[in-house]
């Protein structure tokens, strides 16, 4: 039996939220750790935590063409030995085989890191917000709810529906940058576009001052902000800066 130490463990919990895994094979005895990535650098920042149980064929690297559009695609892998430690944390995640969230998994900033490397990234919605998605769709709701909410709170972190009745973590623009420095720094460049984000602002225009108490009359008369917004051809939160200054619009 090998000894995770309390930083390998938060490693092992972050790449299993995300592209790791725990294995074991039909006809084995215990589990071995494996993980995936199309980017070698990011591969390696992993298996730096496990980099001792490493199987002797390392880091592998493969390429394979995806039916679907014709084209060749990059990957890099490794897998540590079998150990009955990780047959531990395979029950510990896994149920019928099915992986699922530890009841006492504890969300550090190294767990998150990896977590985000590996599943997550800066996204922007259909109104042009932006946002960070950790894609969680494997996970059930109620195990998202009691486990990962709550430690997210201080992020507003929400559940967003995907299809297929699954769900994923959203953290609003407001709170990206409050999050990347809980995860620290990104470890290398290739993933520096997860770090790229807008600043954030309330936006408080003043160059259509003329329509404001049309904005207000409208608005009175049943319209809402995003309707006039798109009868005037600008943005939703010129119009809801007005109605907020001529305090029609609370519910904020």
């Amino acid at each position: 039996m090998i000894k995770l130490s309390d930083i390998q463990e938060e490693a092992l919990n972050g790449a299993l939220l995300g592209d790791g895994s725990l294995i074991i094979h039909k006809n084995g005895i215990n589990a071995y750790f494996s993980y995936l990535s199309a980017t070698k650098p990011h591969v390696e920042f992993v298996e730096q935590y496990f980099h001792e149980w490493v199987s002797e064929s390392g880091i592998y690297s493969s390429s394979y063409t995806d039916t679907r559009t014709n084209k060749e695609y990059y990957r890099s892998s490794f897998k540590t030995y079998s150990n009955i430690t990780f047959t531990n944390y395979y029950n510990h995640w896994y149920h019928n085989n099915i992986k699922g969230l530890p009841h006492d998994l504890k969300l550090t900033p190294l767990t998150c890191l990896i977590w985000y490397l590996g599943d997550g990234g800066i996204c922007h919605g259909n109104n042009r917000s932006e946002y960070i998605k950790l894609s969680t769709h494997c996970f059930k709701k109620e195990e998202q709810e009691q486990i990962l909410l709550p430690q997210l709170q201080q992020f507003e972190a929400t559940l967003m529906s995907a299809e297929n009745y699954q769900y994923y973590i959203y953290i609003p623009h407001r709170k990206e940058a409050d999050f990347l420095e809980f995860i620290g720094e990104c470890p290398f460049p290739e993933y520096k576009y997860k770090y790229e984000i807008a600043k954030y602002k309330n936006k408080q225009p003043t160059s259509h001052k003329e329509h404001e108490q049309e904005f207000c009359e409208m608005y009175k008369s049943g319209m809402t902000y995003y309707a006039i917004a798109k009868q005037f051809n600008i943005e939703p939160n010129v119009v809801k800066y007005y109605l907020k200054k001529h305090n029609l619009y609370k519910n904020i």
